[in-house]
């Protein structure tokens, strides 16, 4: 006997993507991380199941709880958090972040030279606004020369 499987529903999809705005996740990220999440990459009723929306409404809400603000006196490097989105969910990766350095200080590259080449792979201005997809692919280019 075959179990019926409820679709996602309209209220849940919109909170799921109200949740994605509240984390400043984009639709990228998101289908990134969804199948760790709950094992589906789309939120198509034919693709995504009620009880699978509730476990990504549940990660999102984790997600944005976690998102704490450093108060004014706190500095952001004495407590070893890493300046713009390296580390956020579906962002670069602390460990890509330094891959890509090490790479680009063995090829004498300064700054300026990194964000052109980053800007010409992604379209990404920096290499802490990079997606974790597109982590990869500049470490990947980056090899390659």
């Amino acid at each position: 006997m075959e179990l019926v499987k409820q679709p996602i529903s309209n209220q849940q999809r919109g909170m799921i993507f109200g949740l994605c705005k509240d984390c400043n996740l984009s639709n990228d990220q998101l289908h990134d991380l969804m199948p760790a999440w709950a094992g589906t990459a789309s939120l198509g009723k034919d693709n995504c199941s009620s009880a699978q929306a509730n476990k990504i409404i549940e990660a999102l809400q984790k997600m944005n709880n976690k998102r704490l603000p450093l108060t004014k006196g706190e500095s952001a490097q004495r407590e070893g958090v890493l300046t713009g989105n390296i580390g956020k969910p579906g962002f670069i990766t602390p460990k890509q972040f330094s891959a890509i350095n090490k790479i680009c200080a063995a090829k004498k590259w300064n700054i300026e030279h990194l964000n052109n080449f980053i800007k010409h792979t992604t379209g990404t201005l920096t290499a802490d606004e990079l997606t974790m997809r597109e982590a990869s692919a500049v470490i990947t280019g980056l090899k390659k020369i």
